[in-house]
């Protein structure tokens, strides 16, 4: 299939580059406004103008070697992980909110292996929420400094530690 080129209006642009940064920061794919739900038909007529593919008696065929190529490992589709034998199991929405809250804590010096097992596993269940219909809204892990005792700040310094939630 040769390359597409789309045209986006400057503000199409900036409204869907929102879009997307906030869904890489959520992992949540939903409009929160309707300029944002406007630009993503617009995107949507303008592929549907360009894909002569989405006509084809084979569109099924081509777009599933299209995710195969752009899939990382080539097996993340639902009959391969049933054909690898993983195992389902019962976890209270809640609990699931909570295993993917804590893969946004992992210490920065957190081993490679360890981080990708981490993100796989946040992942799989942010899907198995949105599959579930269920408005999953991370909880930003964020820094915050409180004074240790009121400061003594006669030589100009202010002692502060940090925690992080």
């Amino acid at each position: 299939m040769p390359d597409v080129t789309i045209t986006l209006t400057d503000d199409e642009a900036l409204v869907l580059f929102e879009f997307l940064a906030r869904f890489t920061d959520t992992d949540l794919l939903g409009t929160e406004d309707q300029a944002e739900q406007r630009a993503l038909w617009n995107l949507h007529c303008l592929l549907e103008r360009q894909i002569v593919a989405s006509f084809a008696p084979n569109y099924r065929e081509l777009l599933v070697a299209a995710r195969d190529a752009l899939r990382d490992d080539g097996g993340t589709d639902a009959q391969t992980e049933s054909s690898r034998g993983r195992l389902a199991f019962w976890l209270d929405p809640a609990d699931v909110a909570f295993i993917v809250d804590q893969w946004r804590k992992m210490p920065n010096d957190l081993a490679d292996d360890d981080r990708k097992r981490w993100a796989d596993i946040a992942f799989r269940g942010m899907s198995a929420l949105k599959k579930a219909g269920i408005n999953y809204t991370a909880k930003p892990t964020t820094t915050c400094y409180h004074e240790v005792q009121r400061p003594d700040d006669s030589d100009g310094s202010v002692t502060l530690t940090s925690w992080s939630s």
